[in-house]
């Protein structure tokens, strides 16, 4: 049964969709078969990276047919594509957060929080591991991811703002625990865009303190920040196909390795 993780935060930049791609392609890499999910309702930038944004059936559609009793298991078989690098992706398009809206009216909790768990739980059994990229907020949609992961990877650059907007997700988390998802808990959080720079340092060192204490793992992998990782989103393939050998590259392939590695 697939591990289920959802790439968080709820402030925007962090480089969520780097590293959900970067993230897929290295387990990929690894010999584990791999689901990345778009389901960023704010921009579905994952889908546009790999040209899958234009597809006739997308998540939007998946999340309708559910909300309505009507999810089929050929519905997944059409949406399901697979990058060039081996990943398999359930694109996004522009009219997801018509559905968000439809789910955050619904008066029915199950609809209106569980839709996204009913498709991810018909997908487990194929998958070893489902990424869910989400959308820098703390709406229905979000609300939805997480009462379907079983893990949430927390992406934050090392900034001031990056705090106060890790602790409402750590709010969030809590309370979808306390109400809709007992089994959720934290992968760590991955710090991304790190300079050399010393308040750069400084910072990522104050939030691993920081967050250590909370009792959340912050990964010794760091992303750094680099060219690449700006402009990998034009060539396709995520930052491990575009620049294999780059800083940042390194680093995703490392963080992976240490993510498999806390797993056993």
């Amino acid at each position: 049964m697939a591990k289920v993780i959802g790439i968080c935060n709820s402030k925007g930049g962090v480089g969520k969709t780097t590293t959900t791609d970067a993230m897929g392609a290295g387990l990929v890499k690894m010999g584990k078969k791999v689901l990345i999910v778009d389901a960023d309702d704010s921009n579905p930038s994952l889908s546009k990276v790999h040209g899958f944004y234009d597809e006739q059936m997308t998540i939007t559609d998946l999340m309708l047919f559910t909300s309505c009793g009507r999810l089929r298991k050929e519905f997944l078989d059409e949406i399901i594509k697979t990058t060039d690098e081996g990943v398999d992706i359930i694109p996004n398009d522009e009219k997801l957060p018509n559905i968000t809206a439809a789910l955050n009216a619904s008066k029915d909790d199950t609809v209106r929080f569980g839709t996204m768990k009913q498709i991810i739980d018909m997908l487990r059994g194929a998958y070893d591991y489902i990424l869910i990229d989400t959308a820098p907020a703390t709406n229905t949609m979000t609300l939805n991811v997480l009462a379907a992961v079983d893990e949430v990877l927390i992406v934050s650059q090392a900034q001031d703002m990056g705090d106060a907007a890790i602790e409402v997700l750590l709010s969030n988390v809590i309370e979808t625990k306390k109400t809709r998802n007992a089994g959720i808990q934290f992968s760590g959080l991955l710090l991304t865009m790190v300079s050399s720079l010393k308040g750069s340092q400084k910072k990522a060192q104050e939030m691993t303190d920081k967050f250590t204490g909370y009792g959340v793992k912050v990964f010794q992998s760091v992303i750094p920040r680099g060219g690449s990782c700006e402009k990998f989103s034009e060539s396709g393939k995520s930052i491990l196909g575009y620049r294999p050998f780059s800083p940042a590259a390194k680093a995703y392939r490392a963080f992976v390795r240490e993510y498999l590695e806390s797993e056993e």
